[in-house]
């Protein structure tokens, strides 16, 4: 089970498309460390009985009992090694969930939308010390709490009573929950007015900060009254440990199959070298879909036996090659430095790690030629030097700077004809069609709301 949870925490920043590439063979996405910790299969099984609760002992009053054993012992281990701290802060935390569940919420602006809401208090530095998942009418509340502060400020007083050290004199900040007797209320103007309620801060010491003046187009020192500017030191502590836990959520890719194969060099239809003995994923369908005008049969015999480089090469070619190594060495001229000297082999290399890093996601870009097994990837570290590949991002580039056709808010490219005909939205269809191989042929265009002939 140790091994199970840790292959959970590996694919929270060493994301896959599917539970069975971390197995795979293949260079481009092979983890080490993965497939030395358990067999597939093995890992498949136990993901297939994982319980966290009792059937036979539920309690469906809480909207939450498949996992309310679990909470409760992970709700006790934080407070068990909760270190104490002077600053507080209670705050909602998403936990991102597109299912259905009566529980799911919707909260516009957050960067989690929809999801579960749990309370969350934390220390200012992000560790979690307690929290509550909301579900509407909560079997575990206290009533008293409720009448005096409401039901969103409830929890936080339940946590209070759990707290460590209770006698201690923690300062905590919290939004638009509720006041107590003997407050400071300051107001400041910021980019908006700002205002804050405390009961252990006010107004002085002036603290200084710096702000960006349109008026004067330069940043300037401002006077920040001391309680704000505690509040903005403090409070961010639940959105700190959002940061972090969404650096390493565990991804629904672990619940789900993958069918395509994403190897770099597979036939379609079979698989490397030995091809034959592998199962066929996909394949091209000849003569699938027949048209009902003068459509000659589809014909897929040129495309059927290239390999996926080969597919990508007939689009990303030579000329497309060739065209953005000259324009990132005309940047680097532009920008006064030597030249990159970047070869065709290289930016092929470059384009091979982009496509490779959109389905093998880690932290950040220095990871794939990392050494530790949780992360090695071995394609990618054998095809560039990391800091050859940093010094081609840095130059890579599509235009010149120094012939940019600047048009902003219009197409400098549109037709006025088609634009007056048909409208902006549709102009470029017709645009398309102008440009359509085979022009004669009784094509069928579907489209939503744009406009229709006689």
């Amino acid at each position: 089970m140790r091994a199970f949870i840790g292959i959970l925490i590996v694919s929270g920043y060493n994301v896959l498309p599917g539970k069975k590439y971390y197995w795979d063979t293949k260079k481009d996405v092979h983890n080490e460390l993965i497939s030395g910790a358990m067999r597939r299969d093995r890992f498949i099984q136990i993901m297939k009985f994982l319980h966290l609760a009792d059937n036979t002992k539920l309690d469906r009053s809480d909207r939450f009992y498949k996992v309310r054993p679990m909470v409760k012992i992970i709700k006790q281990k934080c407070l068990q090694n909760f270190v104490p701290s002077r600053f507080l802060d209670y705050d909602e935390a998403m936990i991102k969930y597109y299912g259905r569940h009566s529980c799911k919420q919707f909260i516009r602006g957050k960067p989690i939308r929809f999801g579960y809401k749990a309370w969350c208090l934390n220390t200012d530095a992000g560790y979690l010390i307690d929290f509550d998942f909301y579900q509407g009418k909560n079997p575990f509340s206290n009533a008293a709490h409720e009448e005096a502060v409401g039901k969103a400020a409830a929890p936080l007083l339940a946590m209070l009573e759990e707290i460590p050290k209770k006698e201690l004199p923690y300062s905590i900040f919290f939004d638009n929950l509720f006041t107590g007797e003997g407050i400071v209320i300051t107001k400041w103007l910021d980019n908006s007015v700002v205002v804050v309620a405390s009961t252990a801060y006010g107004v002085a010491p002036l603290m200084k900060v710096k702000r960006f003046c349109r008026k004067q187009k330069k940043i300037i020192q401002l006077s920040q009254p001391y309680a704000i500017s505690q509040y903005n030191k403090h409070m961010g502590g639940t959105d700190r440990m959002d940061e972090d836990v969404n650096s390493l959520r565990i991804g629904r890719q672990l619940r789900a199959e993958a069918e395509i194969r994403l190897a770099t060099n597979e036939r379609i239809g079979g698989g490397g070298d030995d091809g034959a003995k592998m199962p066929m994923r996909r394949k091209w369908i000849k003569g699938g879909m027949k048209c009902t005008g003068n459509f000659p049969d589809e014909d897929y015999s040129t495309y059927s036996n290239l390999s996926c480089v080969e597919l990508l090469e007939l689009f990303i070619d030579d000329e497309l090659i060739r065209f953005i190594v000259e324009e990132s060495e005309k940047y680097a001229r532009f920008l006064n430095c030597p030249s990159p000297q970047i070869t065709a082999e290289e930016m092929r290399a470059f384009i091979g790690i982009l496509i490779v890093s959109g389905y093998n996601v880690l932290p950040g870009k220095k990871y794939y030629c990392d050494t530790k097994k949780d992360v090695h990837n071995e394609l990618i570290s054998g095809a560039m030097r990391r800091d050859r590949f940093i010094q081609i991002m840095k130059f890579q580039h599509l235009a010149d700077n120094t012939k940019l056709d600047e048009a902003i808010g219009k197409n400098p490219f549109s037709n006025a004809a088609h634009e007056e005909a048909v409208g902006k939205a549709a102009a470029p269809l017709l645009a398309m069609l102008e440009e359509i191989p085979k022009k004669e042929l009784p094509y069928s265009i579907f489209f939503d709301n744009l406009f229709t002939g006689k």
